[in-house]
């Protein structure tokens, strides 16, 4: 690491003395507390408590009942969920031998904690020929014969997807719907019923919905034929199932009718939330000026309102209820709280306070957050966020723009880590919902059509001249990173915009179009037919021959590049980032540019493991100049 310094010492140096910030592990530890979630029946709230990497769960009863307290031992938790009320399903992220049904060692795995004895069960163990895996796609709960049970996709041999119902009990899987490798998502009633199952349809290169009403399947098109959507299992009603398609939420009959879209004009749903007894839909995330949940029954956004009360003044974030919505979890978070969390007992008007997600952080100056919004070259209305240092500084700061991937939500107004630790150090930091994010609003996302490499491009760099112009930022002293497309937009960010930005932070970036853009085989559908689509529409069906395909490539243009370049990629990744990132590097030193690049064991192609992102973020601060 030492050469880094070397070679790019003081890139964007952030000025004079200043007391030293806290270490990148106060902003990017494990966190004392993650997302507590309440029992349906809202009898308990669970959630895990991490302390140098050993998780504990813990059960915390209603009242002065005694807690149940586990080690989750050396098992990777990921995330704990409420099966039933008795029931706890513990999901860990395990690399698994499944030769048997197929080559890859893949997978998350979900292990059942049953409360009154603490028995654990893995989910689709001992199931002939059906790997024990969460294999993405659906993932329900509700009772099947009077069991507790998980509905989940399983990966069987062939390979192939289906659809398996799990005793919660056991762990035994049943086939509930034989699939193929072209199955991604179901809708489940609550007792095991197949309602409608979304396929891909390889012929025409797309998704298409087939509902089940009883004996009889039909075909169903969805408002945007050409458009990828989701499956996200029940509707507001008893058979009816909900779809998200382009930011929109809609409902679909039995019949095949598709309602109007269910979020608010201009939102766009990000995520939605389903009552755990009757599996019927009940709220949405919707991402706007911030993310917030709408309620569709008025009676539970009463309770909401009820419940956030207590905090006025503090940004509140819904986390979890119980099916009553008379038990809440609610999330605050303001200039000095990282993260705490309220259980809310409405039918006592009390909350308690649970307990603080970042200890380390605890009544710390954090950056203040603000909201940009500007016009873009096209008159195109562009939102995004600042995070600016605590100490207060306002003029003339050196910058690091973040880009967030393709098919990510526009970032939450939230805490962020990265954006944090980054301003601790004296940086402006700069995230911009440029066209064709999910949650920029329709007219936004809409625009993002055939825009990769072009306005999608500018609307980043339109957004360093509004803080420029405003005085924020100091024009000499930006620099570019993101991962995936964000990478992407970093390396021409320095080779298509020449001397506009001071560098670029590169992490598994894209920079050779021509893998993108090429449906995968029988073998690899699913998610990666999804993300072709997803860049193919970014791209414009007009540009996917093989000459643009080259122009808009960074790798066929390295000689150009015109500031020093940092990249990051896994060694472990099994598709095109690797490959992409090791020529990306080798083009850039034949040409003579300054490039480092740095190999490590990410496990994930965005920043999302704790350990993947202090190492990131340490790489960051290293190479721009701290």
């Amino acid at each position: 690491m030492k050469r880094i310094a070397a070679l790019f010492a003081c890139l964007l140096a952030t000025g004079g003395a200043k007391a030293a910030p806290l270490p990148i592990a106060a902003y990017l530890s494990e966190v004392a507390i993650q997302d507590p979630i309440v029992a349906p029946d809202g009898s308990a709230i669970a959630f895990m408590s991490l302390h140098d990497r050993h998780r504990t769960i813990r059960v915390l009863p209603r009242g002065n009942g005694p807690s149940i307290d586990t080690s989750a031992g050396s098992a990777d938790l990921d995330a704990l969920e409420w099966i039933d009320s008795r029931h706890l399903g513990l999901f860990t992220r395990t690399f698994v031998d499944a030769s048997a049904v197929s080559p890859n060692q893949i997978g998350q795995q979900l292990v059942s904690f049953r409360l009154s004895d603490r028995n654990t069960a893995l989910i689709l163990a001992r199931t002939p020929n059906v790997a024990p895996l969460v294999a993405g796609g659906t993932l329900q709960y509700g009772r099947r014969d009077g069991k507790p049970s998980v509905f989940l996709r399983g990966l069987s041999a062939g390979p192939s997807f289906s659809l398996y119902s799990a005793d919660a009990d056991t762990g035994l899987g049943t086939l509930l719907d034989k699939g193929s490798f072209d199955a991604e998502e179901w809708a489940v009633s609550s007792d095991g019923r197949v309602l409608a199952a979304k396929q891909l349809d390889p012929m025409q290169r797309t998704s298409r919905l087939l509902v089940h009403d009883w004996d009889e399947r039909r075909l169903v098109t969805l408002p945007e034929a050409d458009e990828p959507f989701s499956l996200q299992g029940m509707g507001l009603h008893k058979d009816t199932f909900a779809v998200i398609q382009d930011g929109r939420l809609y409902e679909v009959t039995a019949s095949g009718a598709v309602s109007k879209s269910l979020a608010p004009e201009g939102a766009q749903v990000t995520a939605v939330i389903h009552r755990n007894d009757t599996g019927l839909l009940v709220a949405a995330k919707v991402a706007g000026a911030a993310e917030r949940v709408v309620f569709f029954d008025p009676d539970l956004a009463r309770a909401y309102e009820q419940a956030i009360k207590p905090f006025h003044g503090a940004m509140t974030n819904f986390v979890a209820s119980d099916d009553a919505y008379r038990e809440l979890i609610i999330r605050t978070e303001g200039p000095t709280d990282a993260g705490s969390y309220y259980w809310v007992h409405l039918s006592l008007g009390t909350a308690e306070l649970i307990g603080h997600a970042r200890p380390m952080l605890d009544g710390q100056p954090l950056g203040v957050v603000r909201p940009l919004s500007f016009k873009a070259q096209d008159g195109l209305e562009i939102t995004g966020r600042v995070t600016l240092p605590p100490d207060g500084a306002l003029t003339a700061l050196p910058a690091v723009v973040l880009v967030h991937d393709l098919g990510i939500a526009a970032p939450s107004p939230g805490f962020d880590a990265e954006a944090q630790a980054l301003a601790s150090r004296g940086y402006a930091v700069i995230e911009v919902n440029y066209r064709g994010t999910i949650g920029a609003g329709a007219a936004a996302q809409a625009a993002g059509r055939g825009e990769l490499g072009f306005r999608m491009q500018t609307d980043v760099s339109d957004a360093v001249h509004h803080l420029v112009e405003a005085g924020l930022v100091d024009t000499k002293r930006v620099c570019i990173a993101g991962s995936g497309y964000g990478g992407y937009a970093a390396l021409s960010g320095v080779i298509f915009q020449r001397g506009f930005y001071s560098c670029a932070i590169a992490i598994n970036p894209v920079a050779d179009f021509g893998p993108m853009t090429v449906y995968p085989d029988s073998n690899q559908r699913g998610a990666r037919w999804d993300s072709t689509q997803l860049w193919r529409r970014a791209l414009g069906e007009e540009r996917l021959d093989r000459d643009s395909l080259a122009g808009l490539s960074p790798i066929r243009h390295a000689a150009a590049a015109s500031a020093p370049i940092l990249i990051i990629y896994d060694d472990l990744d099994d598709d095109f980032h690797k490959d992409n990132a090791e020529r990306m590097g080798q083009a850039l030193q034949r040409a003579g540019k300054p490039v480092a690049i740095i190999r490590r064991d990410l496990k994930t192609n965005a920043l999302g493991l704790r350990q993947d992102r202090s190492d990131i973020l340490s790489d960051m601060i290293e190479f721009l100049g701290r």
